[in-house]
């Protein structure tokens, strides 16, 4: 078919009407006069020639002359794809159906098919077509005799309606069929990125349990050279055997430094490193800090300091084992590369965006160094992993280059920066801003490390699956006077132990990662049992990933400790666990509330006649928590060591009624005391040290007294 060509059925019985319609549809080309082109030319505008037929509609015209020739005709029409698109439908058509019942067939299977009714009397009236029929849009309704105007009308309207119709429905068709094309195409990317998804989900969770066997698999031997080492160091040594000991501890804290590094470099790339929101001590933090690096800097004319303005908050909420990495990372570079002079961590507030929000705190901490330095051009580059300044400093100074890539992640992770300032030859100063929520010192509530000698008799179950590390817990026990009543290498023979009735513990030392029941289920099944609920439980793993102090305290443990650890981070969290009189929710208590404890209600006398210098040292020692009394000389301070006993004496030397001396030795040879008693002096000649150490003094420090030198001294003797 042509597809100017439209198919029209005339369905009548009468063959009259079928010439009538045939005559008024199909175009016939008569010849023209002049005058006649020309008045068409003035009515209607047109142009008669060769090629005017061409514009008139062209129609394929049929004919049937009873309904069931006109559906026979209309099913073949559309089998062969030549449809009709218009029938002229008489509704009296005997015998046989009319052409309504005709209609109602036709539509059954041709519903987009054109239909003109064309009768001079029908049997129906227009509604009860409708009824019949239904309301449609591809009806319409003529009386014989008909205008011939009209029927070009509507024929030439509806064939057009009907082919535009067509048009639609093929496009809507093709559509359709591109969309299931799409979908088909989207559905199978989707499979194919849900493969991939689940395929880079496995292997996340595949390297995440890599990164977990694998600090357990490196922990746990390094626990063991750490572990005995330390005991080794505890036994009848000679000079020589001692220095071979202490160099088997600082190369295993130094091969588990880099351990840590490269684990943590994994961890950031698989996205595995998660903050925690605990309250801490910032100026307790740095403190520590600098006391773990000291013993870096031994030999060398090189002080470690830490400026904390008063205004600033000690207390803050955030994650204190990424910010003391931190720490430890920057002063560890700094003390590396300074040869001589001083390392300064120094705390500045920094209120940035904040200013209005009541909550949040913004900080700057500063590492300041007076070492080598860093030239300009290479300021982003130290911060890229495995890069150092040059090959030579890498052979001079050794390490992997991982500390300051691990720092900016680290910052970047709390939403902080990290900026370098230094000048070749004239030192460095890293600054870290952080914005990071206001603490509170709720760590300090009920809860005091009781003295060692609380830990005697105290009867204690071991449960790892690493025979080394039970000896080395059986040791660290004994050594404390404690007695270990079951020592197993699974949590199924300990819960058989424990539920014997005539067997009891007051603390439960366990691994986490053990063959078969592991630890957070272990620990969760002395917590459903109401004999056992109550003891102490402590984790002591190697599974040191993001986390998994939360997962132990969610597990019911009442506190963690990470392998490798030493004798005293053992026996600190020993007594902070057997010191704890918190009730209901507790956060777990960790190495690092530990060091936030260790100077908490140490009571101190201060014999001081200086006012400035009483409020000075009141101060530092109220922030360390100790419990301070004043005395104003010699004599109340000798009146008031035998009324009450004291952990320390700080005993200045010039003081009026009786100086320092004459105190001292009233307390060692008439009071018999064995208080520690630190001189506090200005003189720093060696005849004055020698004049403190034969009255009976038992250290000195020197004024002004800083914060840290103070917190080490209370520490060293308080514990004696």
């Amino acid at each position: 078919m042509q597809e100017n060509i439209t198919r029209i059925l005339i369905v009548d019985d009468n063959a009259e009407i079928h010439e009538d319609f045939k005559k008024i549809l199909l175009f016939t080309k008569m010849a023209k006069n002049d005058a006649t082109i020309k008045l068409e030319q003035d009515l209607f505008g047109i142009t008669s020639g060769p090629d005017a037929a061409a514009t008139a509609s062209s129609y394929d015209i049929a004919d049937a002359f009873q309904g069931e020739e006109a559906i026979a005709m209309i099913d073949q029409a559309e089998a062969e794809g030549r449809p009709f698109a218009l029938a002229f439908m008489d509704v009296r058509m005997p015998p046989g159906i009319d052409g309504i019942e005709t209609i109602e067939r036709i539509w059954k299977k041709h519903p987009n098919i054109e239909m003109v009714i064309c009768t001079a009397y029908s049997d129906y009236s227009w509604d009860q077509m409708l009824q019949k029929l239904g309301f449609t849009d591809h009806l319409l309704f003529i009386k014989k005799p008909f205008d011939g105007v009209g029927v070009k009308q509507i024929a030439l309207a509806m064939t057009t309606k009907w082919r535009f119709d067509r048009i639609n429905r093929e496009n809507i068709i093709n559509l359709e069929s591109e969309v299931e094309k799409r979908t088909a195409e989207l559905k199978t990317m989707m499979e194919n990125l849900s493969k991939l998804k689940d395929q880079a989900e496995a292997a996340t969770k595949a390297k995440s349990e890599f990164l977990s066997n694998m600090s357990h698999e490196i922990r746990t031997p390094m626990n063991a050279v750490i572990g005995f080492g330390d005991l080794l160091k505890n036994t009848k040594l000679d000079d020589v055997q001692k220095d071979y000991v202490e160099t088997i501890c600082g190369s295993g804290e130094l091969l588990l430094s880099l351990i840590n590094d490269i684990l943590d470099i994994s961890k950031i790339e698989s996205q595995k490193v998660t903050l925690e929101e605990i309250d801490f001590d910032l100026e307790n933090m740095i403190d520590s800090v600098l006391k773990l690096l000291r013993q870096r800097v031994k030999g060398r004319k090189l002080d470690l300091d830490m400026a904390y303005p008063e205004t600033m908050s000690r207390y803050l909420k955030g994650d204190p084992t990424r910010i003391r990495q931190i720490l430890i990372n920057l002063v560890g570079n700094a003390i590396k590369f300074t040869d001589e002079g001083n390392v300064t961590v120094t705390v500045r507030p920094h209120d940035g965006e904040i200013a209005a929000n009541a909550e949040m705190v913004g900080l700057e901490l500063s590492v300041k160094d007076t070492g080598i330095g860093i030239p300009r051009e290479k300021h982003q580059a130290i911060f890229e992993a495995f890069t150092q300044v040059d090959s030579s400093i890498t052979r001079k100074y050794g390490g992997t280059g991982l500390g300051l890539t691990i720092t900016q992640s680290l910052v970047k992770l709390m939403g902080g920066t990290i900026r370098v300032e230094s000048e070749e030859g004239k030192g460095t100063d890293f600054i870290v801003t952080l914005t990071i929520k206001k603490g509170r010192p709720a760590i300090y509530n009920n809860i005091t490390l009781i003295n060692s000698d609380g830990l005697k008799a105290k009867r204690a179950v071991i449960v790892d699956d690493n025979a080394q590390s039970r000896e080395i817990l059986t040791n660290f026990c004994v050594t404390a006077g404690m007695k270990v009543v079951c020592s197993v290498g699974s949590a199924q023979n300990a819960l058989e132990w424990l539920g014997k009735d005539e067997n009891a513990a007051d603390v439960v030392l366990s691994d986490i990662i053990m063959i078969g029941k592991d630890g957070y289920s272990f620990c969760k099944e002395i917590r459903h049992n109401d004999r056992l609920k109550a003891m102490s439980v402590i984790a002591l793993t190697s599974d040191a990933m993001p986390g998994a102090a939360e997962r132990t305290s969610s597990a019911g443990f009442d506190a963690y400790l990470s392998k490798p650890f030493t004798r005293n981070d053992f026996y600190g969290i020993l007594q902070a666990v057997f010191g704890d009189a918190r009730k209901g929710d507790r956060r777990i208590i960790t190495r690092h509330m530990v060091q936030e404890l260790l100077t908490k209600g140490i009571s101190v006398l201060v014999a001081e006649d200086n006012p400035l210098n009483q409020k000075l040292m009141g101060i530092l020692l109220n922030k360390m928590d100790c419990v301070v009394d004043m005395a104003g000389n010699g004599r109340e301070a000798l009146e008031m060591a035998e009324k009450k006993k004291y952990d320390v004496i700080l005993m200045d030397i010039q003081m009026p009624v009786m100086d320092g001396f004459k105190a001292t030795e009233f307390i060692r040879t008439q009071l018999k005391l064995t208080t520690p008693i630190i001189a506090l002096t200005a003189k720093v000649f060696q005849e004055d040290r020698e004049k403190c150490t034969t009255c009976g003094m038992n250290d000195f420090l020197s004024k002004p007294v800083e914060a840290k030198a103070l917190k080490e001294m209370i520490l060293k003797w308080s514990r004696k």
